[in-house]
């Protein structure tokens, strides 16, 4: 029997619903961060807290959490284009092979199916490996380079309101 199959039976899905759940999706989203190279860790309280804007499974195996995926729903007005973005996958190196990452790619094309939507999602170029997966698994990929991914901090949002308030109202 080969690694993948020794531990079929012994991997568990579980959805995120409890602050149990936001403290281990936390410790493995730090890990993914770190992974990057980025010194990121979700608050557990704000987690759960946040629960409805967001859409996460935890993988676990020998009953221990190894693995996590995150997603959630957008649309496009200007195609009436539903899809789901795909924001996270994490499968913690030592179970990597085992079909986890792919197991936890499932449940979200089962929500993607149920919600009559595409999946989308970004790779990092220094990424090779996660883009290696998402092609084995089926997806098509097209070079980004042509836009920019921009993102407003809340700091910045006030100000703009503060201006905006003045200006409008």
């Amino acid at each position: 029997m080969d690694k993948g199959e020794s531990m079929k039976k012994d991997i568990f899905i579980r959805e995120v619903e409890t602050i149990a759940d936001c403290e281990s999706l936390s410790l493995l989203a730090e890990k993914l961060a770190h992974h990057h190279g980025d010194n990121l860790k979700p608050d557990p309280e704000r987690l759960i807290r946040d629960c409805d804007w967001f859409s996460a499974r935890i993988a676990s195996a020998d009953e221990v959490d190894v693995g996590f995926i995150g997603w959630h729903r957008a649309y496009a007005c200007q195609s009436a284009m539903r899809s789901i973005e795909l924001q996270n996958l994490y499968v913690d190196p030592k179970y990597r092979g085992l079909c986890i990452g792919s197991r936890l790619v499932y449940e979200l094309v089962k929500e993607a199916l149920r919600c009559v939507a595409d999946i989308k999602l970004a790779v990092m170029k220094n990424n090779p490996g996660a883009l290696e997966f998402y092609k084995k698994l089926g997806f098509e990929t097209s070079d980004c380079n042509a836009f920019w991914r921009c993102r407003w901090k809340e700091d910045d949002m006030r100000k703009f309101e503060c201006w905006g308030r003045s200006k409008f109202e």
